[in-house]
């Protein structure tokens, strides 16, 4: 997939500060510092959505372009200079490809408040995530409407797909039995979030252009 091609051959080599110019509530709620990794180390993100749409189109390049476009309303994120993607299926689409997280692969995935989800690809896709995947772009904790489109299972492939009559939708409030990804299916013109997850990031020492050393001392070791 071409989108997919771009993804490998654009890994992003740094990684910012999320919320550096954020208020100091959110800076100190959600400051994106991955704690066990050391400069060098790959690692990837996630949210869900805050906004809502549908599940009526059976193009994952529409998923992948809401999702973007929620990224891309938040300066931080964009700052990271990442694709972002949907962690969704539609019938010729999975999930796993469409986010290059098919196992094998030891790229952890974190929460945008650093916590993290799942230690590798495998790890994601074992039908269990570490914590619930609630944390939106705008680094809050979604609480409300966690259903979330998902078309997939807990192996990361297709289940009943986006695009399809009533597809699968799962959880934000799961981590276990796959249900964060495979909790039922509704009707399709219904609204719910989306899962979220960016492009392979590196924790490097350089800090970034524009931040003092002291800002960004805590994300890089």
């Amino acid at each position: 997939m071409k989108h997919l091609t771009k993804s490998r051959a654009g890994i992003a080599s740094l990684v910012a500060m999320i919320f550096l110019t954020l208020g100091p509530n959110i800076a100190e709620a959600c400051p994106a510092t991955p704690p066990d990794l050391e400069e060098g180390d790959l690692f990837r993100l996630a949210f869900v959505t805050s906004g809502v749409r549908d599940a009526e189109s059976s193009e994952i390049a529409d998923y992948n372009a809401f999702v973007s476009a929620a990224a891309n309303a938040v300066p931080e994120l964009v700052a990271l200079g990442t694709q972002w993607f949907a962690i969704a299926s539609t019938a010729t689409v999975d999930a796993r490809d469409n986010t290059d997280t098919a196992p094998p692969g030891d790229v952890p995935v974190y929460l945008l408040d650093g916590t993290m989800l799942a230690g590798s690809y495998a790890d994601l896709w074992d039908w269990s995530i570490a914590v619930p995947l609630n944390v939106s772009e705008l680094c809050t904790t979604v609480e409300s409407n966690l259903n979330i489109w998902t078309g997939t299972g807990g192996f990361g492939t297709v289940e009943q797909a986006l695009g399809t009559a009533a597809p699968t939708i799962g959880s934000g409030s799961a981590t276990i039995n796959q249900q964060w990804v495979r909790f039922g299916a509704t009707a399709s013109s219904a609204d719910h979030r989306f899962y979220a997850i960016s492009g392979v990031l590196t924790i490097t020492s350089t800090p970034i252009e524009g931040n003092t050393w002291d800002n960004v001392k805590t994300f890089y070791r």
